[in-house]
């Protein structure tokens, strides 16, 4: 020790408690607290990959069209929303919405609610993290070509599973029956819509939507790309954020049917748009897109169908420069080893899922759905590996796949049209990448001596001085770090958690703040 407040930390004194123990723990084991008071071992599982069994979020008429989803990260529920197409129905092009939690392979939904009245089509959903509300938007369909693509907001209460909505107003884009694509930038606290308006010769457009405490305000519209054929096809408008330079990113497919990226950057207080350079993506015939950005490698992964090579999947990795130009060093090369003849829009979407740092991706192969998972290389980012595909469901196939990625449980909940259910559903079901699960963020302290399960005994914890001959043999003025396994080491790789600093070879400060 160097100093007295070494060996005398802030609270010090009285630092030996007692717990209750939650399954058996080792002398000198690291533990952590568990929300109902007990303690654990601090200890890492194995997670493998797996689709959990299917859940239907409405178990009532056909569900045909576009699917959204988004996770509320603010209460941790996934949202999705759907409109109700059977023209046998009362609810004929209602627009409807449901609530879910995961707990672990299942999804679990509240009551459906009504969103819009009828004449909808197409929906699509966003978190605005700032107002702590979902956004849908949705094709009006109204008399004559006057369809527009309006907006409502959304307010989930997570202690029932239910979601009440608001709103219903114009988002100044004039449209029909063509995808949309929605993307929340944290940054500018605002959701960019991009779609095709009827105004403007079916220019493919953006508009943006900041709230303003009673609602999203919808700013003027930014033309995107002067084509009257760009963007059409569902699937074929695509966005994500890059995080690193603070910008959106939007693909499209092109008059010519290539791919191509551009730079958008979000003013959301005057709610208006600047654009950087467009640069082609994919010089082949694409069908249907997926955008996702990897902070880790600070690349642009585009995933789509090329249409010019046997319908295969490919991918293309950019980076994205703040300079104006979107994206260079692309690369291109078949995803999933002969799979030709893939539908890939609208039934297939990716996803990047940050606690593993992969991408996962859900795609159709004649009748047949496949999930396959990878990652940029980290020693080329400008390449990617992805795993051998699985095929989840081979009695029939899926339509309209939506994904969205559910960070409190590390999980991705996967929502599509089912056409193996009889009568047809909206079916739901849960994607897990694997990875590694532990409970190190809820560490405490260490044991005094060994406890038995459900037996007490004490514990020293944080801000107390931990002296126990069965620790591994400690370097003093060392810094300690308990890894994901529960072990004691001086590793401090994540997800590692400083611990404090060694006194001798078998005492060790346990940093009150650590």
């Amino acid at each position: 020790m160097s100093t007295l407040s070494d060996l005398l930390p802030a609270g010090s004194g009285g630092k030996n408690v007692d717990f209750v123990a939650s399954g058996a723990i080792n002398n000198a084991q690291t533990v952590g607290l568990k929300s109902d008071g007990t303690v654990e071992a601090v200890s890492s599982t194995a997670i493998s990959a797996s689709m959990g069994s299917k859940a239907q979020f409405n178990p009532g008429p056909v569900i045909l069209g576009q699917y959204g989803s988004c996770f509320d990260s603010i209460n941790n529920k996934l949202v999705v929303v759907w409109t109700d197409n059977d023209s046998g129905s009362a609810t004929h092009q209602q627009m409807f919405s449901a609530v879910g939690t995961i707990s672990g392979s299942t999804i679990s939904f509240g009551a459906t609610a009504l969103v819009e009245n009828g004449n909808t089509y197409s929906p699509n959903c966003v978190f605005n993290v700032s107002s702590g509300k979902v956004i849908a938007v949705h094709y009006r369909i109204l008399s004559g070509s006057n369809n527009q693509i309006n907006a409502n907001e959304g307010t989930v209460n997570p202690s029932n599973n239910t979601i009440t909505w608001t709103g219903g107003g114009s988002t100044g884009i004039r449209s029909d029956y063509n995808p949309i694509a929605l993307i929340y930038d944290p940054v500018a606290e605002a959701v960019v819509l991009f779609s095709t308006d009827l105004d403007t010769s079916s220019y493919l457009v953006a508009c943006v939507g900041s709230d303003t405490g009673g609602g999203n305000v919808w700013g003027s519209l930014t033309t995107i790309e002067p084509s009257g054929t760009a963007g059409k096809g569902f699937g074929n408008v695509a966005a994500c954020f890059d995080s690193t330079n603070n910008l959106v990113v939007l693909g499209f497919k092109q008059g010519n049917g290539y791919a191509a990226c551009t730079v958008v950057t979000v003013n959301g207080t005057n709610r208006t748009l600047t654009l950087g350079n467009k640069s082609t993506a994919l010089s082949n015939s694409i069908n249907g897109m997926s955008l996702v950005y990897d902070p880790v490698q600070e690349r642009v992964v585009l995933i789509c169908t090329n249409t010019a090579n046997s319908s295969r999947l490919t991918y293309v990795n950019g980076t994205v420069v703040t300079s104006g130009t979107p994206v260079t060093n692309w690369a291109s090369s078949g995803l999933v080893g002969n799979s030709t003849s893939t539908v890939f829009a609208p039934e297939g979407t990716a996803v990047y899922e940050p606690n593993t740092g992969k991408i996962a991706i859900i795609y159709r192969l004649g009748y047949a759905m496949y999930y396959t998972y990878g990652q940029v290389n980290t020693s080329n980012p400008d390449t990617s590996a992805f795993v051998s595909a699985t095929a989840f469901q081979t009695t029939d196939y899926a339509e309209w796949v939506s994904m969205t990625v559910d960070t409190s449980q590390n999980r991705i909940g996967c929502f599509y049209y089912d056409y193996s259910t009889s009568p047809r559903q909206g079916t739901s079901t849960v994607l897990t990448v694997p990875f590694t699960q532990t409970n190190i963020t809820s560490f405490i302290g260490i044991a005094d001596a060994a406890i038995s399960d459900t037996a007490t005994g004490s514990v020293t914890i944080k801000g107390g001085i931990a002296t126990n001959a069965s620790l591994p043999t400690l370097t003093p003025n060392s810094v300690y770090y308990v890894q994901g396994d529960g072990t004691i080491s001086t590793t401090s790789t994540s997800p590692a958690v400083r611990i404090g600093k060694a006194l001798s070879s078998t005492s060790i400060n346990l940093e009150f703040n650590s």
